[in-house]
């Protein structure tokens, strides 16, 4: 189970991660180089982190998050070095940090932005920032109903400068919600879907294209 898109470390090689599998059946990381695959970690302990999501490369190291496992079992957040030795840098406490966080991180002014997808103070997901040294700052706490609950992947960097993402269900009509926030947590709902007219439940990540223009996909709903 391969996930979150490739990346490309400083030496060339291509690097990537699996949510299961490997020697513990915890998931691994691995990286493809000069036409074979290798891999690098095998997630051996559950209070370590296990079902690691995508990774992320800040220039000298990777940095991710598994959606399970650590302390809480609500997830972790780690680093690696180019030679696969992986440190754990933070527990997630689900009821007020978020548990299960997903999708690739993003790096942005030396931290690490991110979304869990439940946990939180109203049970729906939250978005954070994590320091590479591993320091928590709870950036907005889903409200879940209109407000939009359980976001499904990570945040895009538009070039205004705010953070755009999506939640899977709530909303006026429960199909999801397009929203932005920016690095102080202040948050706006910008769109409720509605799965007949404009689909229901986007769960991948939004791209902007050369005009400031976002795109994504919902799973369901459209008129076809």
């Amino acid at each position: 189970n391969p996930v979150g898109k490739p990346v490309v470390a400083s030496d060339g090689s291509i690097w990537s991660g699996a949510r299961s599998g490997g020697a513990n059946n915890f998931g691994t990381i691995f990286r493809y180089e000069m036409g074979s695959v290798e891999k690098v970690h095998d997630f051996s302990l559950p209070l370590s982190g296990s079902a690691p999501e995508g990774l992320t490369f800040n220039g000298t190291a990777f940095y991710g998050v598994t959606s399970t496992g650590g302390k809480f079992n609500t997830g972790v957040f780690y680093s690696a070095d180019l030679a696969g030795n992986r440190t754990k840098l933070h527990d997630f406490e689900g009821v007020v940090e978020g548990q299960n966080p997903n999708g690739s991180l993003l790096f942005s002014n030396d931290l690490f932005y991110g979304t869990a997808r439940f946990g939180g103070e109203n049970q729906a997901g939250t978005i954070y920032s994590l320091s590479p040294e591993g320091d928590f700052n709870l950036l907005h706490v889903f409200e879940g109903g209109d407000g939009g609950e359980f976001p499904h992947s990570g945040l895009c960097l538009h070039s205004d400068g705010w953070f755009y993402g999506t939640t899977i269900s709530g909303g006026m009509f429960g199909d999801g919600i397009l929203y932005r926030i920016d690095e102080e947590g202040n948050f706006e709902k910008l769109h409720d879907f509605f799965g007949f007219f404009d689909g229901a439940s986007p769960q991948a990540g939004l791209a902007e294209d050369n005009e400031g223009k976002l795109y994504g996909v919902t799973e369901e709903g459209g008129t076809a």
